[in-house]
């Protein structure tokens, strides 16, 4: 299960803490603009966020290889902690 949060500008997606892997394409399409995974995910695949129209920011524990963005038409952001404000 995982957890979303409508804020007053964005979709912001958090993803539960159990959470230590991300498969390919396991959130290909998603409609966030912002996806916060959990500090215990260890590692991230190819086109894990594939096709998302307006993903922007990932904060994430481990680096992510450019490829997990394939097709995603804006230029995504990772960064290890949340933007101020959310």
């Amino acid at each position: 299960m995982f957890y979303v949060y409508n804020g007053k500008d964005e979709n912001v997606l958090y993803l539960p803490a159990a959470l230590t892997r991300i498969e390919e394409e396991a959130f290909a399409g998603v409609d966030a603009s912002m996806i916060v995974l959990p500090g215990g995910v260890e590692s991230v695949a190819d086109r894990a966020f594939a096709d998302c129209p307006n993903l922007v920011v990932v904060v994430s524990p481990v680096g992510i290889p450019e490829s997990a963005f394939e097709g995603c038409p804006h230029e995504v952001v990772v960064t290890d902690t949340l933007p101020t404000g959310n």
